[in-house]
Order: structure tokens, then C-alpha cells, then sequence
């Protein structure tokens, strides 16, 4: 995939609605209400939780940086 600044730009806009959505979600759940699940994560971090999630099977998509290291 060719990197780019318009690339780098939707990559943040789109992290910055999901956590956006997380937060709303989080914050209209009635006091009242008798299932008190938390708001459902959409997305996560970290390449431990990425390989967490991809073996129980439900990742949809993965976002690596282009300036990771090996370690």
C-alpha cells in the first residue's frame, strides 16, 4: 500500500470516531437499566491483545504502523 498523508489522516479520523462512538456508548447507558454490561471496545491496542482477539476469531480489521520495530 503506498503511505501518504491522506492515508495518515483517514487512519486517525477513523480511530478518533470509533473511540468517539465507544464514549457515547458508554456515557447513554441508564442507571436504571438491569443489564449492566459495559459499552463493547471497538478497537484495541497492542500486538498482544491484536493476537488475543485473532485467535478467538473476531477481529474485522488490523492497523500496523509503518515504524514499528522488530524487538
Amino acid at each position: 500500500m503506498k503511505l501518504s498523508k491522506q492515508l495518515d489522516d483517514l487512519t486517525v479520523n477513523l480511530i478518533m470516531k470509533l473511540k468517539e462512538l465507544f464514549y457515547r456508548r458508554k456515557l447513554k447507558v441508564p442507571k436504571n437499566r438491569k443489564d449492566k454490561r459495559p459499552a463493547k471496545k471497538r478497537y484495541i491496542i497492542g500486538l498482544n491483545e491484536v493476537q488475543k482477539h485473532l485467535q478467538a476469531g473476531n477481529l474485522t480489521m488490523v492497523i500496523l504502523a509503518t515504524n514499528m520495530e522488530r524487538v
